[in-house]
């Protein structure tokens, strides 16, 4: 009966190792964010996520995002044989008040995971009426794995 009860503990504490373990595997390493450039007006009116992991394409999203801007700032220099971008818009909306931040990045045996949330002005408060189109835009540590959003 002794017996039984220590394999009963053993068993017990090998399954919290397992768990822990496959939590651990789910929820994946942090990947620091090496820059980033937030704002409110943009040329994505449409919502749309973005990994951009040539110069082609980063001179072309940032071109649009700056359409608007006069004179345009000068594209930033992004050494793509080690790094990548993540880029958030979330579309054009009516009025200030709109948000979207990426707010962590992980990354797991099979994926990179971007947490996006999004936020709109509370009920009833007071916000600029004009039209805003909300963006994010981070620079990471390249990476072979597949990218997907997910809000928060």
């Amino acid at each position: 009966m002794r017996l039984l009860g220590v394999l009963i503990v053993v068993f017990s504490f090998a399954g919290s190792i397992l768990v822990c373990g496959d939590t651990a595997l789910q929820t994946g390493e942090t990947i620091t964010i090496q820059q980033e450039w937030k704002g409110y007006h943009c040329g994505y009116t449409e919502p749309s996520t973005l990994v951009i992991q040539t110069e082609d394409g980063w001179k072309e999203v940032w071109q649009r995002v700056h359409r608007l801007r006069l004179p345009r700032p000068e594209l930033p220099q992004i050494d793509f044989q080690k790094e990548m971008i993540i880029a958030v818009f979330m579309g054009k909306r009516s009025s200030g008040g709109y948000d979207i931040e990426i707010v962590r990045i992980t990354e797991t045996r099979e994926e990179i995971l971007v947490d996006v949330k999004e936020k709109e002005p509370p009920p009833g408060s007071l916000r600029t009426m004009a039209l805003t189109q909300p963006y994010h835009i981070v620079v990471i540590r390249r990476s072979p794995l597949p990218v997907r959003f997910q809000p928060r």
